[in-house]
C-alpha cells in the first residue's frame, strides 16, 4: 500500500508541476499580450487582468506544498544554523505548532468571510 502511495503522490506532484508551469506560461503571455495591446494599439483587453490573476493564485496554490514536500521554501535560518540539534528541534517544532495555528485561523476566518459572501 505504500508503494501505491508514493506513486500517486509522485503522479500528483509531477501533474502539479506541469499545471504551475502551464499557469506561469499563459500568465506570462497575457501580460505580454495586454502590455502590447495597451502601449502600442492603445486598446485593452477585457480578460487581460483577470487571467494572469486567476493563473497567479492557481500557481502559488500549487506551488506551495511542492515547494514545502521538496524543501525548496524561502527561509531565513541564519539564527537556526547556529543552534545545536535539540534546540534546533525545539525551534522547528514549535515553529510548525504556530504555522498550524496560523492555517486554523485563516482557514476561520476563510468560512466566516465565505458565509458573509
Amino acid at each position: 500500500m505504500p508503494a501505491l502511495y508514493d506513486r500517486v503522490l509522485v503522479a500528483v506532484d509531477t501533474a502539479s508541476s506541469w499545471v504551475v508551469m502551464a499557469a506561469m506560461a499563459v500568465l506570462t503571455v497575457v501580460i505580454t499580450v495586454q502590455v502590447f495591446f495597451r502601449y502600442v494599439l492603445n486598446e485593452s483587453l477585457d480578460w487581460g487582468w483577470d487571467v494572469p490573476r486567476l493563473c497567479f493564485i492557481v500557481a502559488v496554490l500549487l506551488a506551495i506544498p511542492l515547494a514545502l514536500g521538496r524543501n525548496l521554501h524561502v527561509g531565513v535560518d541564519l539564527v537556526i544554523d547556529l543552534l545545536q540539534v535539540g534546540p534546533r528541534r525545539v525551534v522547528h517544532r514549535i515553529n510548525a505548532v504556530l504555522m498550524a495555528a496560523l492555517m486554523l485561523l485563516v482557514a476561520y476566518d476563510a468560512v466566516v468571510l465565505a458565509r458573509a459572501t
